[in-house]
């Protein structure tokens, strides 16, 4: 009987290792990642070069970096929020309120 059993788990493990699949990755696994990351470099020969970064000059983004971290003067004036009005009107022709 204990024979039996040995046999009957043997070959239970033995079909469900022919069900199971093969999984391997391809040669090229991630890449689609690093050409994501690589093309959003602005300059990759940056690091290269001594020459000096173009941009904001200097006042333009202190003003904006202080406009930032302060925040807008317009939300700090205390008016109403602003709004959204939506129409979701289907156009069926019956109107809201009559």
């Amino acid at each position: 009987m204990k024979k039996i059993w040995i046999a009957c788990a043997a070959l239970a493990a033995l079909a469900l290792t022919a069900c199971t699949e093969e999984r391997r990755t391809t040669w090229d696994y991630g890449e689609s990642t690093k050409e994501i990351f690589a093309s959003q470099i602005a300059n990759p020969e940056a690091g290269k070069s001594n020459a000096p970064a173009t941009g904001l000059d200097g006042k333009a983004a202190e003003r904006a970096i202080k406009t930032y971290q302060e925040g807008d003067d317009k939300t700090k004036q205390g008016g109403p929020a602003p709004s959204l009005n939506l129409n979701l009107n289907s156009g069926s022709g019956q109107t809201s309120g009559q």
